[in-house]
């Protein structure tokens, strides 16, 4: 018997060599795989690619299939953003369940209104995040009360006049509010093109952050210190992103599996909100992910992070990572 099961993995093993398109299923497809709108793995910031990926698709035939196909025929698909945004708004309104997340995230899915009634989006995009994470991951509480004598203040708001153009998905800052105490701050995107499931797996990843802040603080003047530092973190909070990001999947499928909304990180395209985390976990669990933040990401000017040839991370950090053992980042 145990000679059948091998046998039986080396057919399958040959298969996939023979017919690179498949692929084994990861944690995001398992969790969307019910919704009938197969998954279509991308590649970060390469358009043409992922348009002759999604042409090439056999996305079934559910009313969302139908959708998005149209939007891809029989022309190109528009390259503005306000465009995208209002097709997926347009997708998200008729093919979606009704739902109080579905409601909110529509509510406050123009730039407009996010600028207009930030207490209003703050308050829906918190409400919703207690709401659906309900693990150990959700620091939203821990984050609101913290008292620490180093720090003066927590806010969690979203962007404002003064943040444009520098806010995307959400970020955490420290910054000194005295000689001696801190101001501790999670913002987050009042884009369009971001909406709230999309912001909630980000807003975790943020708080997880903030949970190390005395290790910003520690680091706040010292450039390198906080560069090797931060790199090893992200691979933790992105971590903590995708496993939030697929118990969400697991529970609420119909949103965030199908969501629509206007990529930019997948080269300005309409794709489901399950495409771009699936292609995400791929690019995790191929060892890649962190190397790649290290070269494009907020970090791409410290070259020190990276081995001389630039080929890979400096071992002591890859092998900080690795001593995580993740479940995603590798």
């Amino acid at each position: 018997m145990e000679g059948f099961v091998v046998n039986i993995r080396l057919i399958v093993l040959l298969g996939i060599l023979a017919n690179p398109k498949i692929t084994w299923a990861n944690d995001v497809q398992a969790a969307c795989k019910k919704r009938g709108l197969p998954v279509v793995m991308l590649t970060y910031r390469d358009r043409d690619a992922n348009l002759r990926a999604i042409e090439a698709a056999s996305l079934g035939s559910s009313d969302l299939a139908k959708f998005l196909k149209s939007a891809y025929s029989p022309g190109p698909l528009p390259k503005s953003e306000e465009k995208i945004q209002e097709l997926a708004d347009l997708g998200n309104k008729k093919f979606l369940p009704e739902s109080e997340i579905k409601t909110l995230s529509l509510e406050y899915s123009s730039h407009e209104k996010k600028i207009s009634d930030p207490r209003g989006y703050k308050k829906a995009l918190l409400d919703l995040a207690n709401k659906f994470v309900t693990n150990e991951h959700n620091k939203i509480a821990w984050f609101q009360t913290l008292q620490d004598p180093l720090i003066s203040s927590t806010v969690i708001r979203p962007a404002d006049e003064k943040d444009l153009g520098e806010i995307y998905g959400a970020t955490m800052r420290t910054s000194p509010s005295s000689d001696s105490h801190y101001k501790l701050e999670v913002v987050f995107s009042n884009n369009a093109s971001e909406p709230i499931p999309y912001l909630i797996p980000l807003l975790i990843h943020e708080l997880s952050h903030a949970q190390e802040y005395k290790e910003f603080v520690r680091t706040a003047n010292d450039v390198k210190a906080r560069s090797e530092f931060v790199i090893v973190d992200e691979a933790r909070a992105f971590d903590v992103q995708m496993r939030t990001y697929v118990s969400l999947a697991q529970k609420n499928p119909e949103i965030f599996c199908d969501w629509l909304y206007a990529t930019w990180s997948y080269g300005d395209l309409l794709i489901p909100l399950s495409w771009a985390m699936a292609s995400m976990e791929e690019e995790m669990r191929a060892g890649r992910f962190i190397y790649d933040y290290a070269k494009r990401g907020v970090l791409k000017d410290q070259p020190y992070l990276l081995k001389p040839d630039k080929t890979a991370l400096r071992g002591d950090l890859q092998k900080k990572i690795t001593d995580l053992k993740l479940r995603y980042v590798k």
